[in-house]
């Protein structure tokens, strides 16, 4: 890969009342993916590891987020990209280690621009913690650092 880069965009998105256009789309975010100087695919894993607290499942094409209260996000992986859940470890201070789930999108990315879509469900006002510290406010985001992720 050389000449090559790897390049995350972050967008969020807000629900509005008054645009059928954002309505349907609803709050959440965009994470747009992409190899800057490759016109080849490549396979790549685009890998979201989560918080023990929450429950992952399939729900046909998407993946679903539950909490304590019920659903808190619905995950479109990018179109060609097959989803898989896996097991894995989550390390939230030094020494602890819990059991936990890794959302994993696995598919072939180049040049073009691969769009995952977070959609946040009810009415939640603000979902500021997206990783390890990483905090998103109203605005676009470029080149996130991949430890936010995992």
């Amino acid at each position: 890969m050389v000449g090559c880069r790897r390049a995350r965009r972050l967008l969020q998105t807000f629900r509005c009342s008054s645009c059928s256009t954002h309505q349907a789309r609803g709050a959440g975010f965009f994470i747009d993916d992409q190899l800057v100087g490759n016109t080849r695919p490549l396979p790549v894993t685009l890998r979201f590891l989560c918080s023990p607290r929450v429950s992952i499942a399939l729900d046909d094409d998407n993946i679903v987020v539950g909490g304590q209260r019920g659903l808190l996000c619905r995950i479109e992986p990018p179109p060609g990209f097959a989803i898989d859940i896996a097991e894995t470890v989550h390390s939230q201070r030094f020494g602890h280690l819990a059991p936990t789930s890794q959302i994993v999108l696995a598919g072939e990315l180049a040049d073009d621009v691969a769009t995952t879509h977070v959609v946040i469900a009810g009415q939640a006002k603000r979902w500021t913690h997206l990783g390890d510290g990483d905090v998103v406010v109203s605005r676009t985001r470029s080149d996130m650092r991949e430890k936010a992720w995992h």
